[in-house]
Order: structure tokens, then C-alpha cells, then sequence
């Protein structure tokens, strides 16, 4: 068929054999009138890039045709077998043109009401604040809000558009939502805390949704643990459907042999859930299999690009919570831009580590790759640094992190090992990298995981050390806080403010100002604001408890 538009014919397929049958040329608004008594059925023929006109006009007759069908089929109630019981009742043969408001042909816009005075009044209250400006900005959100947040949840060309290719026009592909499916869909596009460069999940996601339902799947795995945790849940319905699904068709690839970059991309976002969910021997399974799988590529170098971070995700976090090597080498970063410098008034308040824990020490480009990350992220500061270099940065991050953690466990004698005060630090910039950075969950069992192996490191330092010079009591100080920050939503806090209160007495930090003050001359990010406040309130509690009692 070629790509000219049909105008003059109507037709039907029946045993493959097509009819076409004689009819008049459209009107303006693309209707038949009732003389002709036939059911149409139409091919419209649609090609090329179309203009937003024609795709109107296209629709319109799309509408036409099914308003005639629907005509048609009321007028001859005997074709089906659902209406044969009403083939004996005389019909009134009913008119196309009373059908057409219905199926938005030829219809006109309804007027709209005015308001009444009580709402004329409050709209007068409103706007009489504002500039001209802001009541368009506002009147136009209004009136696209709506819209706006059922055209997040569908899945629509925003979801399926690949490289310029456009969506399917009939919506010929559905998603097998389930429950809770469209809730999970908004909370990822509007409010997933975490960050999806820090995370490593690209926004371009959903654009493989075709060639890889399972990832589709395995993506509101995940974000429905954010979501749950929010509310104390972990498997909620709608959860626990979206991993089944997830397994049933990574199973059946696998079964099938098709080891895609995707389906490999969707085992590692099925084994983060489970890591953040507490499940790490599950994780422990899922890792084994995406192991082989990888190697099935040829290798991590060999997966495609937008799909190799989620992987070194997923292994990174592993390797921490069993305190393993990782399972894939180092790989190259490519950092585009300049990294991010401290701005000039933050260099002179901050601590230096080297001056602490020496110039030798491991842990002195670490902090200072985090401190880098941290002002990266504010938005106040120029970075210089686009979302690759960022997330690339942030592996790197913790591939040393674990590299330095690893030192520890191949030791063979004492001289190999690490100070204790090394390996304090290198577990608080755990946290601190997950907490803050990659904005995990602070109901995940991840953090519960290290501020118990943050707590066993404070039993075994030299407290004489520590109390020596008050910079590394204000770095003992920021070490407690990111403990506190990990354990804020179990009862274990109460045991991190306990220890910050005789190094908070020394100091002379007695106001939270006092306290923003000393945290920032270490390492400090927007979002630690959120746990200073909450510690602030826990330590006036505990004020008010010991002054009642």
C-alpha cells in the first residue's frame, strides 16, 4: 500500500479475502450520512513524520470511524450474538448525529460556569498578591498539572520514545500494570529520593522497556522498597508483584539463552533491592548468576555503558556487606570537565586530615574526593562537573573505599594492618557516601549493617589519642554523627548520643549552630541538616529526661 491518503473507498477483511465498497468523500467533519447504511471500516494509510495538524485531523477520522461502527452496530443488533435476544424488539433507528458530541466530532466547547461571588472573592484574594507574571505561571500550572501527572503515569511516548523513534499510535504495547503500579510509576518520576547519578540508574530507563520487560519490572522493585520504607512496609503488594514478574522473565531469558545488556542490567537492579531490603543471602544467590552472566558477555567492559553502572553498583554494595574483593575490575573513568573546588571561604575552616592522620595515610583522597562530590551536588556552587563525571567519581569513591577495607582482611602480620583510626574513618565515609551521596533509605538494613561495625570500631579506639588535640576530637565528633545519622531510625541512636555528649562538653558546642559549625569543618552536605535536627531533638529530650528525673 502506498503512502496517498484513501478517500474514496471503505472495506472489510473477511476469510482474508478484502471487500471494498463504494462510498462518498468525506465532509468537513468526516462523516457518513445514514443513507449509507454499510459498516465502514477503513484503512487510513500514515507515513513519515506528520504534522501536529494532520495528526489531528487523522485522529478526528480515526473517532469518525469508530462512531459509525457504533452506529451501525446499535441499528443491527442481530450480527452478534450478545443482542440476537433482542433481534425481536422493533428498533428506532437511531441518528450518527446525535453520537458525534460523544465521539468529539463536530461538537462544540461547553461554556463554562462562572463562578460564584464566595469563589469570585477568594480568586480576588488571591491574585490581588501577585504580579501578572505569577498569576499566568499559575494559571497555566493549573491547567496543566493535571495532564501533566496522568501523562507521567502512562505509559506513553515518554516511556517508549528510543532514539527519535516515536511510540506505537494505537498503543498495540501495554503494561502489565499491577497493584500499586501507577502510584510507584509517579513516586519514581516526581518523588524518588534517591539520586538517580548517584544511584547509578539512568533516567534513560524506561527507553529498553520493549526489548526488556523485565527490567521494566525491576526497576518498580526497587522503587517500591523507597516508597514502602517510607511508611514501615517492605513487601507490599505491588512490590511483591513487580519482583515476581522480574524473576519469571529473567528465568525464562535465561532458559532461553538470551543474555541481553538488559536483562544483565535488570539482575543487578533485582539484587540492589534486595541488598537495601536486608536480604543479602538472596543477594548472595542473584550475585552468582549475574556473575556468570557477565562473564557469558565476555566481561564487564563488553556490557553497554548505560547499563555497566548499575552493575558496578550492585557489586560494589555487595562486596561491602560481605567484606569481599569485587567481582569486576576497575574500569577506566572518563571525566569530563574540571572537578569541583572547594570554594574559597570553605578552605580555611576546613580540617585538614593529613595534619591528623598523617600525610601517608589512605584516607586523606578519599575525603578529599568526598568533599569535592558534596559540594558537586549543592547547586549554590559552580562544580564544573556534568552527571557522568559525578557518577563516575562516586564509584571511584568507593572502589577505594573497599579497596582500603580489603587491606585489613589479606593482612598477614601486624605490620600490615591498618591504625584504628583508618578503619574508623573508611566506615564513616561509608555512611557517609550512602547516607548523603547516593541518598539510600535510612530504613534499609544496609546502614544497620554499618553503624554496628562503626560502633564495634569506637570499643577499640585510644580514647588518650582521640582527646589529645581538639581536631581530631572535632573529627571523633563528625565520625559519631554519621553513626547517629545510620542508626537514626533504631533504637541503637540513643548510644551515638551518649558518646557525642562529653566530646560536645569539650568543645564548647552547646547550640546547633555550634554544632553545624564543627560538622562542616569536616564534611558537610544540605542533607545532613536533616539529621542535625533530628539530633538536636533527641539531645533535648535527653536534657529534659535527666533534668525530671
Amino acid at each position: 500500500m502506498s503512502g496517498d491518503e484513501i478517500y474514496g473507498t471503505s472495506g472489510f477483511v473477511h476469510n482474508n479475502v478484502t471487500f471494498n465498497i463504494p462510498s462518498r468523500s468525506y465532509d468537513q467533519r468526516f462523516t457518513y450520512t445514514d443513507e449509507y447504511d454499510v459498516q465502514p471500516l477503513e484503512f487510513i494509510a500514515v507515513t513519515g513524520t506528520e504534522a501536529d495538524e494532520r495528526n489531528k485531523n487523522v485522529s478526528r477520522r480515526i473517532r469518525s470511524q469508530a462512531m459509525r461502527n457504533y452506529v451501525w452496530r446499535q441499528n443491527h443488533p442481530t450480527t452478534t450474538d450478545e443482542m440476537a435476544a433482542a433481534a425481536a424488539v422493533p428498533l428506532k433507528v437511531k441518528s450518527q448525529q446525535k453520537y458525534e458530541g460523544k465521539f468529539r466530532i463536530g461538537s462544540r466547547p461547553r461554556k463554562t460556569k462562572k463562578p460564584t461571588k464566595v469563589k469570585l472573592a477568594i480568586l480576588e484574594s488571591i491574585t490581588t498578591s501577585e504580579s501578572e507574571q505569577d498569576q499566568d505561571v499559575r494559571k497555566a500550572l493549573l491547567r496543566y498539572s493535571k495532564w501533566s501527572i496522568r501523562q507521567s503515569l502512562m505509559p506513553d511516548k515518554n516511556l517508549l520514545m528510543r532514539k527519535g523513534a516515536n511510540s506505537d499510535p494505537f498503543n498495540a504495547f501495554s503494561f502489565p500494570m499491577g497493584p500499586e503500579s501507577e502510584q510507584f510509576i509517579f513516586y519514581y518520576q516526581k518523588h524518588y529520593a534517591v539520586n538517580c547519578i548517584a544511584l547509578n540508574l539512568s533516567p534513560d530507563c524506561w527507553y529498553f522497556v520493549r526489548e526488556e520487560l523485565a527490567l521494566f519490572h525491576a526497576v518498580l522493585y526497587l522503587v517500591s522498597l523507597d516508597y514502602n520504607m517510607k511508611y514501615g512496609l517492605i513487601d507490599s503488594p505491588g512490590s511483591l508483584f513487580h519482583g515476581r514478574e522480574a524473576f519469571r522473565l529473567i528465568n525464562e531469558a535465561i532458559k532461553d539463552n538470551a543474555i541481553r545488556d538488559t536483562l544483565i542490567a535488570a539482575v543487578s537492579l533485582v539484587i540492589t533491592r534486595e541488598n537495601l531490603a536486608g536480604k543479602f543471602d538472596l543477594a548472595k544467590i542473584h550475585m552468582q548468576g549475574l556473575q556468570l552472566m557477565v562473564h557469558q558477555r565476555g566481561g564487564i567492559q563488553n556490557v553497554e555503558s548505560i547499563h555497566r553502572n548499575v552493575i558496578t553498583w550492585a557489586d560494589l554494595c555487595y562486596s561491602n556487606i560481605w567484606d569481599c574483593k569485587p567481582s569486576f575490575p576497575l574500569l577506566p573513568l572518563k571525566l569530563t570537565g574540571t572537578e569541583a573546588e572547594l570554594p574559597t571561604g570553605m578552605k580555611s575552616m576546613t580540617l585538614s586530615p593529613a595534619r591528623t592522620f598523617g600525610s601517608g595515610s589512605l584516607i586523606n583522597s578519599i575525603f578529599r574526593s568526598l568533599r569535592r562530590l558534596s559540594i558537586a551536588f549543592c547547586p549554590e556552587y559552580d562544580a564544573r562537573l556534568d552527571g557522568s563525571s559525578m557518577s563516575n567519581q562516586i564509584y571511584s569513591v568507593e572502589y577505594d573505599l573497599l579497596t582500603l577495607q580489603n587491606i585489613n582482611l589479606e593482612a598477614l602480620n601486624a605490620s600490615e594492618y591498618l591504625s584504628s583510626s583508618s578503619v574508623l574513618m573508611n566506615i564513616a565515609a561509608y555512611i557517609y557516601l550512602y547516607l548523603i551521596l547516593r541518598e539510600l533509605p535510612v530504613r534499609s538494613k544496609i546502614f544497620h549493617t554499618l553503624f554496628q561495625r562503626l560502633r564495634d570500631s569506637l570499643e577499640m579506639q585510644d580514647t588518650e589519642w582521640w582527646n589529645l588535640a581538639p581536631e581530631r576530637q572535632r573529627w571523633l565528633l563528625w565520625v559519631v554523627f554519621m553513626g547517629y545519622g545510620a542508626a537514626s531510625e533504631w533504637d541503637e541512636k540513643w548510644l551515638f548520643v551518649e558518646r557525642m555528649e562529653p566530646l560536645g562538653a569539650a568543645l564548647m558546642l552547646s547550640t546547633k549552630e555550634e554544632l553545624r559549625s564543627a560538622f562542616q569543618g569536616v564534611i558537610w552536605h544540605d542533607r545532613c541538616e536533616e539529621f542535625l535536627e533530628k539530633l538536636w531533638n533527641d539531645i533535648s529530650h535527653r536534657k529534659g529526661t535527666k533534668t525530671d528525673s
